[in-house]
């Protein structure tokens, strides 16, 4: 028989040796991009008068890893792929349903320091340095054998983007939500956005990021803070900001007070 392995940064050098694997014969399977997901759109057979809004639509929503862009485009092959209605578009269908449930089986198994690492950076949206992540990791309670911990999710569950930036894998959306609550993300939010400021300088990614955690984790002395330092920045910034932080349109804010105090 044959293994066959899928990885979307290789395999560890340790894990090769124990499977007696070489090098050369690691196929890296990367994020698809738009004219991948579009070509395996046609293969499982999109009209192509459906074919530009279902490749948007499935890339989105993938975030391009390969086993969510088949789980999606299997549910929308199921219902012949139709017209991306609102409720088709906010549906989580069975398929999806399905690969959240083998995710969380999977991290359950981790140690438990791991596991708690894991859950932490899931909330992380642009890339990150190893240094906010280690931030993270020293947020009361702390994760013990932070560096060990994070060089095991490094591959399976973190990717690597570029030299010095790191970004959760699209499997682990809402995986924390789904274990610990509302509650328990928005505690992960405060830290992820206290660990990104404090890093010093920010590139517009970063604030950003900033922006979007300290919101989520409801950190009103730190959004205060940012939201005064961005007002004396040049009109450059501001413009580069917007063409980030899109999906800020799509964020509101309900008639309940926000909080007084930071509740950590």
């Amino acid at each position: 028989g044959s293994l066959a392995i899928t990885s979307s940064t290789g395999i560890p050098e340790r894990l090769r040796k124990v499977l007696g694997v070489k090098e050369e014969d690691i196929i890296v399977v990367s994020r698809l991009d738009n004219d991948e997901i579009e070509r395996y759109l046609v293969h499982e057979g999109c009209p192509a008068d459906r074919l530009a809004a279902v490749t948007k639509f499935v890339a989105v929503a993938s975030g391009g890893h390969t086993t969510l862009v088949a789980a999606r485009t299997a549910a929308l092959k199921r219902d012949s792929f139709p017209i991306l209605t609102p409720d088709v578009v906010l549906e989580t269908p069975q398929e999806l349903l399905d690969v959240a449930a083998r995710t969380r089986e999977t991290i359950a198994l981790l140690p438990d320091d791991i596991r708690e690492l894991l859950y932490r950076v899931s909330v992380v949206v642009f890339p990150v340095t190893r240094d906010v992540v280690m931030t993270v990791a020293a947020a009361d309670p702390p994760v013990r054998n932070a560096d060990v911990a994070f060089e095991y999710l490094v591959g399976p569950w973190v990717e690597r983007t570029g030299e010095t930036r790191y970004r959760p894998s699209p499997l682990l959306q809402n995986v924390l939500k789904a274990e610990r609550g509302s509650e328990g993300e928005q505690r992960a939010h405060y830290m992820v956005g206290r660990a990104v400021l404090s890093t010093g300088t920010l590139t517009p990614e970063d604030t950003t990021e900033a922006l979007w955690h300290v919101i989520n984790g409801r950190d009103n002395d730190a959004l205060g803070g940012l939201l005064s330092a961005l007002l004396l920045e040049r009109d450059e910034v501001w413009l580069q900001l917007a063409s980030i932080a899109e999906f800020f349109l799509y964020v509101g804010l309900d008639d309940a007070p926000a909080p007084v105090e930071n509740p950590y």
